[in-house]
């Protein structure tokens, strides 16, 4: 490349990053299908399992055919998603077994010093919310979604859950209060459910706070970050799988928003 090129595709990339800055920040989704391997999705190459609406997706966006997740079974991935570390550096290498004779209740998480993707959002003004399975702590106060940097929570603190919930019978908390009325009875759907409502009432706000501020000064657009986890699609619905309706629900409402589906990366410390 001659010095003229590169000064020109210099100067290319910070047209880009000028037009993007003038957007505002974009919106972040990031949805987490828990345990689903790389051949279970249509879009590469299975011929078992119909997923059209995430074909759809992958095929009107960019469609990764080499990331990999930092760990291979539920909780330690977690980890390395929440917080874009390696989480074998900060001692979380296997999933959470709550045995208090062989390890303490605080170390049974995300070590506290380690900051999470929702701490830094925030502090760039974004809303978080976390909707479905946490499994990254539960024991002590500050393991909790609330005190990681999500101002919102709606889901089961451990690793499972049944996907009929029952009054009385479930483990589901909505911030630090545990749930007392089941509004929608498959799980999966209630997570769609408040995840849309979460995002409606952002983008409510969002628009108030725009026309209230439009004759005064630039708005700062608060943004927003769904965690959703435990969901599926199929053409139909067998007893233990989504219908396709839950992810069409977010594309009808959403996916012309550009929402982004993003993994935090950073440089193995």
């Amino acid at each position: 490349m001659t010095p003229s090129q590169f000064v020109r595709a210099l100067l290319s990339v910070f047209a880009a990053s000028v037009a993007l800055l003038a957007q505002g920040p974009p919106n972040v989704l990031v949805i987490v299908a828990d345990d689903m391997g790389y051949g279970d999705l249509g879009c590469y190459g299975s011929k078992q399992i119909a997923t059209p609406n995430l074909d759809a997706l992958a095929a009107s966006g960019a469609r990764c055919t080499d990331g990999y997740v930092s760990a291979s079974v539920c909780a330690p991935s977690r980890a390395g998603l929440l917080t874009g570390r390696y989480q074998n550096r900060f001692g979380f290498e296997h999933n959470l077994i709550s045995d208090a004779s062989v390890y303490s209740e605080s170390s049974l998480s995300i070590p506290q010093d380690e900051q999470t993707i929702a701490d830094r959002l925030s502090t760039l003004g974004y809303a978080t919310a976390c909707i479905g399975k946490w499994h990254v702590g539960e024991h002590l106060d500050w393991q909790l979604p609330n005190q990681r940097g999500f101002d919102y929570f709606f889901g089961m603190r451990n690793g499972s859950h049944g996907y009929f919930p029952k009054p009385g019978k479930h483990r589901l908390y909505r911030n630090d209060q545990k749930v007392q009325t089941i509004d929608e009875p498959y799980l999966t759907d209630w997570f769609t459910s408040e995840s849309i409502a979460f995002i409606e009432r952002h983008e409510a706000k969002q628009k108030a706070e725009q026309q209230d501020l439009a004759a005064k000064q630039p708005t700062r657009v608060t943004e927003l970050m769904a965690v959703l986890t435990k969901w599926e699609e199929s053409h139909e619905r067998p007893p233990m799988w989504s219908s396709a309706v839950t992810w069409s629900a977010f594309n009808r409402k959403f996916y012309n928003k550009t929402y982004q589906l993003v993994q935090p990366q950073e440089t193995p410390r």
